[in-house]
């Protein structure tokens, strides 16, 4: 991997089917100068943040609009959150607005290539995010040399369903994909939150 995704720019860690996933993080902090650079923004990873910028500055205003947006459709009753400073937050748009989001860039390679047919079993589980909503593109299959590569097979993304069940999800791959955390429900009396 180029060294922007590699130990120590980026953690690693490697699944039981040999997945192993590389991980660049930071966070945007609420106000002004609130988007933080990578903890490594020298060499690749220099040249990496210049062309995030843009990416991680239209993630920032879908998930302002997003936050907006599903804040306005429930029925909670404000103030929503009372810090423990006293601080009051009305609307989970506030509390959006107010909190610390962390940005992740994963990169998975596999080990050897393998199928992704029904009976194969997944590189990460089932799980729900532990934040408020979690926002993400799809995956986007490159070659060797970093070339996009639409042909390869990104595997599959499921989600539960109430029954049980799972149901394989498909995205465009220029969207942006919003899901709701487990924190929402620490963060919404129970007759407001959404039905999940």
């Amino acid at each position: 991997p180029p060294a922007c995704a590699a130990p120590p720019a980026a953690a690693a860690h490697t699944f039981p089917d040999g997945t192993t996933r590389r991980t660049l993080a930071t966070h945007s902090l609420p106000g002004a100068g609130g988007v933080q650079p990578l903890a490594s923004a020298e060499g690749e990873c220099a040249a990496f943040e210049r062309a995030a910028a843009p990416f991680r500055a239209l993630v920032a205003a879908a998930t302002n609009l997003f936050a907006e947006r599903l804040s306005s459709s429930l029925r909670a009753r404000a103030p929503l959150l009372v810090a423990e400073d006293g601080t009051e937050f009305n609307s989970l748009h506030d509390v959006s607005t107010a909190g610390e989001h962390l940005e992740h860039f994963h990169a998975y390679t596999r080990a050897t290539p393998s199928s992704h047919g029904p009976a194969s079993p997944p590189t990460i589980d089932l799980h729900t995010d532990q934040g408020i909503f979690i926002a993400f593109t799809p995956a986007m299959m490159v070659s060797a040399t970093g070339e996009p590569d639409a042909a390869a097979d990104a595997g599959r993304f499921e989600v539960g369903l109430a029954d049980g069940s799972r149901a394989e999800a498909h995205f465009d791959p220029d969207s942006l994909v919003f899901l709701l955390g487990d924190g929402i429900h620490q963060v919404l009396p129970k007759d407001a939150a959404p039905r999940l």
